[in-house]
């Protein structure tokens, strides 16, 4: 029989063993693949710990080739961008594939990157309303902007009483963090504002956040050392919340 010290040490690591990793589904920018994302991210996994099983990070492939390994989640009319195409080529088969991978997934929360943090707006709005299956319990976008197609669904969003997704963890409802830089120079740091305050409008207090940094258009992490309290508080977010 085992006692005292011992009795401890056996207890903590049998703990460690039931604990099922915390698992991120990550939505790729344009351009290159889900592997280069993952590889991006390496600064936030090692903050989390990936590497002892406690999380696990899936970036998806986005379905659209455009050019070698690159890949997007629509494409846009000639001449436009994604905050002012009043259509996309090809988001309905984006938003199938990623609401059936978070169906089939048992994921935590949700991270998209640019296009991938538009798309990530569209489907958790979509959960929110009832007309999808995402409904993280923590959504980080980054460097997102308006998906100008998608502009009344997050209209309609905004106009939503707070929802009873309540995490059990915090007691708060399914959060978001919203990432945004006014050194960016691909998308408008205001229209990634206008996003996350559909979000809030449509959120129990506190539960969506909007952290500044003065790195620009990045992947917290793609410029080093200096993203680091950045990636830091991202971290700490997704440690609150995915749970």
């Amino acid at each position: 029989m085992l006692t005292g010290r011992l009795f401890a040490v056996a207890f903590a690591a049998a703990a460690r063993a039931t604990v099922m990793p915390r698992r991120v589904l990550c939505l790729q920018g344009k351009g290159g693949d889900g592997a280069g994302m993952y590889a991006r991210l390496e600064r936030l996994r090692t903050v989390l710990g990936s590497t002892s099983g406690e999380w696990t990070f899936d970036c998806l492939d986005a379905p659209h080739q455009i050019g070698g390994h690159d890949r997007a989640w629509w494409i846009n009319p000639p001449g436009e961008r994604s905050y002012t195409a009043l259509s996309y080529e090809g988001a309905d088969l984006s938003i199938r594939q990623v609401e059936g991978a978070w169906g089939d997934g048992g994921y935590d929360a949700l991270l998209g990157f640019s296009q991938g943090a538009m798309l990530a707006a569209v489907v958790g709005a979509r959960g929110r309303l009832g007309h999808g299956v995402v409904r993280p319990r923590a959504m980080v976008l980054l460097g997102a902007a308006l998906p100008k197609p998608y502009e009344s669904l997050l209209e309609e969003l905004s106009c939503l009483e707070p929802t009873s997704i309540v995490s059990m963890a915090t007691g708060l409802q399914s959060a978001s963090l919203h990432c945004l830089s006014k050194a960016d120079e691909i998308n408008p740091p205001e229209m990634g504002e206008w996003v996350a305050d559909c979000f809030a409008r449509s959120s129990l207090e506190g539960a969506v956040q909007k952290l500044w940094h003065d790195s620009g258009h990045v992947i917290p992490g793609d410029k080093g050392e200096g993203d680091q309290p950045t990636v830091n508080e991202i971290a700490s977010f997704l440690d609150a919340f995915a749970r």
